[in-house]
């Protein structure tokens, strides 16, 4: 398992829902992280909050990175040319161990819905 998933969201505490149909983004996250696990439906990374770089220009405090449910995950593929390969979405943050659950694109409708 030597890929390296690459993700961005906006985590909960950089975004404010100012009005029903409105939502104001402070700032964004992105990240990369080697693949933890494979399952059928599911792959599983982890972050390692100790080595996150923060740039934050709204004065909010980092406290949980949780929010990142929905955001697109890409793996990079290395050969002739480096590719980014669409591969899941982020449907669960883990926060005591840290971890990214990630449902695979094969279990995905066109319109983002789950295969039943």
């Amino acid at each position: 398992m030597d890929d390296v998933l690459a993700y961005a969201g906006f985590p909960g505490v950089w975004r404010e829902e100012v009005a029903t149909d409105h939502v104001r983004f402070y700032s964004f996250g992105s990240g990369a992280a080697p693949v933890r696990g494979v399952g059928e439906d599911y792959l599983v990374t982890r972050i390692e909050p100790d080595e996150c770089v923060a740039a934050i220009d709204s004065r909010l405090v980092i406290g949980s990175i949780g929010g990142l449910s929905g955001c697109p995950v890409f793996v990079w593929r290395v050969g002739l040319i480096v590719l980014a390969e669409f591969v899941g979405i982020v449907v669960e943050y883990h926060e005591s161990l840290d971890l990214l659950y990630i449902r695979r694109a094969n279990c995905l409708q066109d319109d983002g819905r789950l295969h039943k």
